[in-house]
């Protein structure tokens, strides 16, 4: 092998490592859920389970909603409930925004179709290993709510670890 070819054969190569590191998917859960139709009711809860083996990781949880660009109102009202391995229920009640008050769209709109990313919480740990199912339950004024495709649920991995 010459000179230059192995110049550019180590060139080639950084410059590949380099792509695939740099394109590394930061989630460590990743889970969509279709809405049938649509069309979301009370008693259609989401439900996604991450499993968790690193208690001293801190992480970014959050939602990624997809709705029509005709949404009926500016904002959507969720019930979150979180239970732990051992058994420990937790819920509250968030309000996400779809528009603005001058009726923008909170996200990014291609056709007819929107999607939001919201952050549910920031620099979160889990105190127990195990897996942790996340529930969603629709808290609007309607049901069924018309205009959400689907939802996303992501976590992130800050790569920082608690003290």
């Amino acid at each position: 092998m010459t000179k230059i070819s192995l110049h550019i054969a180590l060139f080639t190569s950084f410059w590949a490592v380099l792509a695939v590191t740099a394109c590394q998917d930061p989630f460590v859960y990743k889970e969509r859920m279709s809405i049938p139709g649509n069309s979301w009711a009370y008693s259609d809860t989401l439900e996604y389970r991450i499993s968790i083996n690193d208690t001293s990781a801190l992480y970014n949880l959050y939602a990624e909603f997809e709705h029509a660009d005709s949404f009926p109102t500016q904002n959507l009202y969720l019930k979150l409930y979180t239970t732990f391995p051992g058994g420990k229920r937790i819920e509250r009640v968030r309000s996400f925004d779809f528009f603005d008050n001058m009726g923008n769209p909170a996200g990014k709109c291609s056709g007819n179709r929107c999607t939001v990313r919201t952050l549910l919480q920031n620099s979160v740990y889990f105190n127990e290993k195990g897996t942790y199912k996340i529930t969603l339950e629709q808290f609007t004024r309607t049901s069924p709510l018309t205009g959400i495709s689907g939802v996303t649920l992501l976590l992130e991995d800050t790569g920082k670890k608690r003290q």
